[in-house]
């Protein structure tokens, strides 16, 4: 089982445009189009699905919100930095 993060630590690992609520990290994401954000949505999915943890993605016109925690540990965890990282590559980057 992995480890709940502190709210300090939380706070530690957060990068630019990442907030913590409601026991979540989050970050919204714009793009030129609708179908440029559900493109970005699906290759989240992809990496989510790789690693086996599943965020919350929200679409909408022109935006994509990430909502990232570890269900069965009750709170963040390194896990979703990690995937928020690979989540910024993608956006940087494009899929690898």
């Amino acid at each position: 089982m992995r480890t709940k993060l502190t709210e300090a630590q939380i706070g530690e690992k957060l990068t630019a445009g990442w907030t913590f609520r409601d026991n979540m990290i989050h970050r919204i994401y714009e793009f030129p189009s609708y179908a440029h954000g559900s493109q970005f949505a699906a290759g989240v999915g992809l990496l989510a699905e790789g690693m086996d943890h599943h965020p919350d993605i929200l679409i909408q016109w022109r935006k994509v919100t990430i909502s990232l925690n570890t269900h069965d540990a009750g709170g963040v965890t390194d896990t979703d930095f990690a995937l928020a990282e690979k989540i910024e590559r993608l956006r940087e980057h494009g899929p690898a």
